[in-house]
């Protein structure tokens, strides 16, 4: 069994990785704010702020991480906020 993180995982790239990836044999786990209702039994939600609260799992279990999270403009957001954290 493989062992995939997957950040941005509710948005629509991910939503469609995990969706294909349900049907192979792995443990997903997605970080979030909030967690969705969906049917996927291979699914691990981790409700989180920020990818700092992350920081006391132990990662080095994971066999892949799918980096698709990223921070659009927004008004609360300077400019060079959105390049320091994306």
């Amino acid at each position: 069994m493989k062992h995939i993180l997957i950040t941005g995982g509710t948005g629509f790239l991910g939503q469609h990785i995990i969706q294909k990836l349900d049907k192979k044999d792995c443990n997903i786990l997605v970080p979030t704010r909030t967690v969705k209702n969906w049917n996927i039994s291979g699914i691990t939600w981790i409700l989180v702020d920020s990818l700092q609260e992350l920081e006391h799992y132990q990662f080095s279990k994971l066999d892949y991480i799918i980096h698709l999270a990223a921070m659009v403009k927004h008004t609360r957001y300077q400019n060079d906020d959105i390049y320091k954290i994306n």
